[in-house]
């Protein structure tokens, strides 16, 4: 048997073909991918101020706020001599500001019965800030026993 000599040139020669032809369309695909990149990017120096200025975020840390509760209500101030001249207002005053905070309004509605000392009731409606109206019915007894 003959032995047919193989043709290594020419197998050499599709394999660079085939790779260059690999290398020229991952070429084409980066540049596409460039061109849309910089057809969306925008540089920094190209936005207006008022745009610059929604890019910003601030870290709040809880270390940085002073804490005051009552009835329930936290108030968070952020400023050292805010925090230094509610501290020393008194406990009374402290929860008014509070709740000031938080309410809206309070409306207080006539008597049902203003001169029975027995069957006298009172609605009170308190708005909150950012939450409505919330609804609680309390019925207190001013009744002394």
């Amino acid at each position: 048997m003959d032995v047919i000599p193989r043709n290594d040139y020419g197998e050499r020669c599709q394999f660079d073909a085939y790779c260059k032809m690999v290398l020229y369309h991952e070429a084409i695909d980066y540049l596409r991918e460039m061109q849309r990149r910089w057809d969306r990017e925008l540089s920094f120096s190209d936005l207006s101020q008022t745009e610059m200025d929604k890019l910003y975020t601030v870290d709040r840390y809880p270390s940085d706020r002073f804490i005051f509760s009552s009835h329930g209500y936290d108030l968070h101030i952020d400023n050292e001599l805010v925090a230094d001249a509610f501290a020393g207002l008194s406990s009374q005053e402290q929860s008014i500001l509070i709740l000031h905070e938080f309410v809206e309004k309070i409306v207080i509605y006539a008597a049902t019965d203003p001169h029975s000392k027995v069957n006298r009731r009172q609605q009170v409606d308190i708005y909150y800030k950012c939450i409505g109206i919330l609804e609680i019915s309390k019925v207190f007894d001013t009744r002394h026993k």
